[in-house]
């Protein structure tokens, strides 16, 4: 999963850029959604590798990775009761301890153009993110924020802790 929030109008460079970024290997691309006019989601993966998209009349989801523990419209309905909590500023602490999975989750809110980016309780899938006065990038992929940004400053502690735990502690990325 790829969010990109931009200033910048030339949205098919921006995008194509970030494609040539995200398609190595046996990479394939499987959703490019536009939300609203300064922002597009982009979910790539491996064949077979779990990502979804759902949509109502309210809200787009984008589901990089798995929640074991929900599928078809259990998944959906959970989703669509996340992101009540999630919309309404009430606590997701006992959804996320209630989910079993390994996952990413983008969800666009069409009737106010909010959004929201959310892992699971353990943080298992690796994100990146940058924020600059223009734009804001996050992406499973670091190489994508690295290349909007070319002055890239490495949280040393951050990289130990992953190396060492497989994952981060605290906010250290």
């Amino acid at each position: 999963l790829t969010f990109i929030r931009s200033d910048d109008k030339d949205w098919n460079e921006t995008i194509s850029s970030v494609k040539k970024l995200l398609l190595h290997n046996q990479m394939k691309l499987f959703h490019v959604v536009r939300l609203g006019e300064c922002s597009v989601a982009i979910l790539t993966g491996h064949e077979g590798y779990p990502v979804q998209k759902f949509e109502d009349e309210n809200r787009i989801y984008l589901l990089d990775g798995c929640i074991y523990n929900l599928r078809g419209k259990e998944l959906t309905r959970s989703l669509q009761y996340l992101a009540d909590k999630v919309f309404n500023n009430i606590s997701i602490k006992d959804w996320l301890l209630n989910v079993d999975g390994e996952f990413v989750l983008l969800i666009f809110d069409k009737n106010c153009g909010r959004i929201a980016i959310l892992n699971d309780s353990l943080g298992r899938l690796p994100t990146f993110y940058l924020v600059s006065d223009h734009s804001f990038i996050i992406s499973r992929e670091a190489k994508v924020p690295l290349s909007f940004h070319r002055t890239a400053e490495f949280d040393l502690m951050g990289i130990a802790e992953y190396l060492l735990f497989g994952y981060n502690l605290g906010c250290n990325t």
